[in-house]
């Protein structure tokens, strides 16, 4: 695997281009990200931001003649977004165009999807100082039916509680879809204010893969922030907390499969030397289909119907899932304590550390060789103190030892346990002992 080569440029106070250079398809990929302190008012209006900006704009003021323009662009796709990364909520504008050099005219495709994205995202539908009302209206209901609809999906669901349980008092727990709450006293003018504000004032980070020239994707770029006044503050951390709030937590749906979570504090993140230790005893664990979780806990001993854990290496958290048959919990929490101390004692065969490195190898090669992920890869370890990239991550995997991986698994420390499970069983909660 080579490195991938990747050169930072700054394009205006706060603003930072990528520019990676990639000639594999025939796409050239364009990522904007705003980042915001992780508040249940930032995510919240970001949510909405993204759903009310593909509406349309003063130039193309209905959906219908934005995707109309940027399909006879040769079928450019733009879309906002918003999503949690840590501890701050992400704003993110992403388009993706027909390289220039496959334009049958010589059409520059690329310059007139960045002018089509960024009239959008700068120049919203709006009326009386705010986004259009009817717009505004429609879409805060979307928004507000979305967060309802979290609980339809169990496993997702019981996640958010999860990690809102663990991590209570912590930025990280807030929900990065947004808050029914902080929705309901949003107005369009508030929510226009917002969109200003951060674009003025949130730390932007623009990423390029594509085979486009630098000097004329910078210049692009940079033209379009030409006429933003633009004062920005530092970039956001993501705190890395270890004291252990020692929760067990059970809570009621009516529902057949239950759902059971169990969270570790570890002091690995990005910015640890020792982080892919960290990830490598994840891999054993249950970070692939080859791991003790999913070979004992599913396949040997039918515990549950699906499992897995899980490293988020900006929070410092390790955690595994298990969908499960309520009265298996005791079982399958004594499974995985099980597996969880033979890791320690070093009991992993040759076969299971090789096919751990195995898969996680082939998930960075997997990563090279999608540009279209390379920006979201890149984004999440901007704030590590050590320069990161899918084949440096790679070859450190590979000359791992057992030994690193016993070390891994005696630093981390059982936080939180969360169950959720049918309504028969009362609900509590409490702090064990």
């Amino acid at each position: 695997m080579s490195k991938t080569n990747i050169i930072p440029s700054r394009i205006a106070d706060g603003v930072t281009l990528y520019y990676i250079e990639d000639s594999k398809y025939k796409t050239n990929y364009t990522n904007v990200y705003f980042t915001l302190p992780l508040t249940s008012e930032n995510a919240t209006k970001a949510s909405l931001a993204a759903k009310l900006l593909k509406r349309g704009s003063k130039r193309y003021p209905s959906m219908a003649e934005l995707n109309s323009a940027l399909d006879m662009n040769y079928a450019s796709t733009l879309s906002f977004s918003s999503f949690k990364e840590g501890e701050k909520t992400v704003f993110a504008m992403s388009l993706a165009t027909m390289k220039n050099s496959f334009a049958p005219n010589g059409e520059d495709i690329y310059a007139e999807a960045i002018g089509i994205a960024f009239d959008a995202l700068l120049c919203p539908l709006t009326e009386n100082g705010g986004f259009k009302e009817e717009y505004f209206e429609s879409e805060k209901k979307n928004l507000k039916d979305s967060i309802l609809s979290q609980i339809n999906n169990k496993a997702s669901y019981s996640r958010t509680r999860f990690i809102s349980e663990m991590c209570e008092g912590e930025a990280y727990g807030t929900n990065g879809e947004g808050d029914l709450s902080a929705l309901e006293g949003i107005t369009s003018a508030d929510l226009y204010d917002f969109l200003k504000n951060m674009i003025e004032t949130a730390v932007c980070d623009i990423y390029f893969v594509g085979t486009e020239s630098e000097e004329r994707v910078k210049e692009l770029n940079k033209k379009a922030f030409s006429g933003i006044k633009r004062a920005c503050g530092e970039r956001i951390k993501t705190s890395l907390v270890t004291d252990i709030k020692g929760k067990n937590v059970t809570e009621t749906l009516d529902i057949a499969q239950a759902h059971l979570w169990i969270g570790f504090r570890t002091p690995a993140t990005y910015s640890s030397p020792d982080y892919l230790k960290f990830v490598l005893f994840n891999m054993v664990m249950g970070g692939d289909v080859s791991s003790k979780m999913f070979m004992n806990i599913r396949e040997k001993l039918s515990l549950c119907y699906t499992c897995y854990s899980a490293l988020d290496g900006m929070k410092g958290i390790f955690m595994a899932y298990a969908g499960i048959d309520p009265e298996n919990k005791e079982k399958t929490l004594n499974a995985f304590f099980e597996e969880l101390e033979n890791v320690r004692a070093g009991k992993v065969s040759e076969t299971e550390l090789e096919d751990a490195k195995k898969a996680y190898i082939n998930r960075m090669k997997e990563i090279q060789d999608n540009p279209s992920l390379l920006p979201a890869w890149f984004h999440m370890r901007l704030e590590s103190d050590i320069p990161r990239d899918p084949s440096s991550d790679a070859e450190e995997i590979a000359r791992l030892t057992l030994e690193d991986v016993i070390w891994a698994a005696g630093q981390i420390e059982k936080d939180t346990v969360y169950f959720l499970t049918k309504t028969e069983t009362e609900s509590y909660s409490e702090v064990m002992e």
